[in-house]
């Protein structure tokens, strides 16, 4: 089981919905590889897809093979690795 943290913070950005695959995410901080992605919501059908996406580059998300969100908002919460020095994300569920 990993480990407890209760100082880390919670960031937000948004991102504009569109066929299935990869996503630019528009935040004050930058998402990176390592970083937590707590939860994504589509806010125009008020739908949790956070099981549908994982960080595949800075800024990048992606769900290819999910739901396509073409002209729909959607919500990102996320933890940044960097708040913690050092990855998030065991090595093992990559």
């Amino acid at each position: 089981m990993g480990e407890m943290h209760s100082d880390l913070s919670v960031y937000v950005g948004t991102f504009a919905g569109g066929a299935a695959g990869a996503h630019t995410v528009l935040s004050p901080v930058t998402l990176k590889i390592g970083d937590v992605i707590k939860s994504v919501l589509n806010l125009t059908d008020s739908v949790d897809l956070t099981s549908e996406f994982s960080i595949t580059a800075n800024d990048t998300i992606d769900n290819t093979g999910g739901t396509a969100t073409t002209g729909d908002d959607l919500l990102i919460l996320f933890i940044q690795s960097s708040d913690y020095g050092k990855s998030l994300v065991d090595p093992s569920d990559m």
